[in-house]
């Protein structure tokens, strides 16, 4: 291979505003790219992103899905098309027989999408393998680009891996539309999302984010992921991802899958690191303000910060937003 005549760079699924994009909805995007921490979002342009983003989440970000779908095909087709993306990975195990069981790894690669945003335990992909053999498989499953582990990190500095476990991980999986039709959901079930109970929109909140923020820089590298976690004898807190940006602030970012939500883990951390920044994507439109309280559980210690509540379907607008925040974050405050 000749030296400087190969150049990698990292391919994931159609991010939310490239699907924007297949469907002409370029008044939204701009509408996102003119929003400042501390204006005003238009009501009306939430509705519809809100609308766009919950087809996205039974869609996902595989391209002949998204073609498929803005040719006006139908539901059906479109699961056709995430049953024959998903059979041809698990037909693929077979060629590797030679190296590991294909049944095992098949078995793996389905349980995968029901432990995303939960910390990985061998147990819960099965009693029968030993955990050696299922972190081999996950490995290789990783390597792969189908599993991405979000590694637990103590956020004592940057860059964020210096500190990192990478024994202790959180798994995403390649694309939220595959992960949806792995757990059977239906496109009545998340269309009705505000109205029903899913019992993973956590997990589809987290898969949706995660598989974004992967991909918000052209890294020649692998990008990784971080989260934090804090496990005591009275409880635990996790703040779902944490990046950095400038080289020198760190963000925690919360998600949530609904409007409302607490933020006692985001607390936490703002005191435990001292940080400045946060951010919380849920449903909501999004807002900015400082967060005073009183942290019981570190001796009634204040804990101050600037809060940045955005919309799931902003994070592709993340980036420049942390840097207006670093850059200007009084006169936001002012607004």
């Amino acid at each position: 291979m000749p030296v400087g005549r190969i150049q990698y760079l990292q391919l994931g699924p159609v991010t939310f505003e490239e699907f924007l994009l297949a469907f002409g909805e370029n008044q939204l995007i701009e509408e996102m790219a003119h929003y400042h921490p501390g204006t005003r979002f238009p009501s009306s342009a939430h509705t519809r992103l809100v609308e766009r983003q919950r087809e996205f989440l039974f869609l996902g970000g595989m391209p002949e899905a998204v073609a498929a779908y803005a040719a006006q095909s139908t539901l059906s087709e479109i699961e056709n098309i995430h049953d024959s993306i998903l059979n041809t990975y698990q037909d693929d195990f077979v060629k590797y027989k030679k190296r590991v069981d294909p049944l095992q790894l098949k078995l793996i690669f389905q349980k995968i999408p029901a432990q995303v945003g939960c910390k990985i335990k061998y147990t819960h992909f099965s009693r029968e393998q030993k955990a050696r053999d299922i972190h081999r498989l996950l490995q290789l499953l990783s390597l792969a680009r189908v599993m991405t582990p979000v590694f637990q990190s103590q956020c004592t500095g940057i860059p964020l891996g210096a500190s990192a476990d990478l024994e202790v991980y959180k798994p995403l999986f390649l694309d939220v539309g595959l992960m949806n039709r792995f757990l059977g959901l239906k496109w009545a079930q998340i269309f009705k999302q505000d109205e029903i109970a899913l019992i993973n929109e956590g997990a589809l909140a987290e898969q949706f984010i995660g598989q974004h923020l992967l991909f918000l820089e052209s890294f020649p590298s692998i990008p990784c992921l971080y989260y934090w976690l804090r496990e005591g004898k009275t409880g635990n807190a996790e703040v779902d991802y944490v990046m950095s940006y400038g080289g020198h602030d760190l963000f925690p970012i919360e998600v949530k899958a609904g409007t409302t939500g607490q933020l006692k883990s985001l607390h936490q951390f703002a005191y435990a690191k001292k940080n400045r920044f946060a951010i919380r994507f849920n449903l909501g439109l999004p807002t900015f303000g400082r967060v005073n309280t009183k942290l019981i559980s570190a001796g009634s210690h204040t804990v101050q910060f600037s809060l940045l509540s955005l919309p799931l379907y902003f994070v592709g607008q993340l980036l420049r937003l942390m840097k207006e925040l670093i850059e200007d974050e009084g006169s936001f405050l002012k607004v």
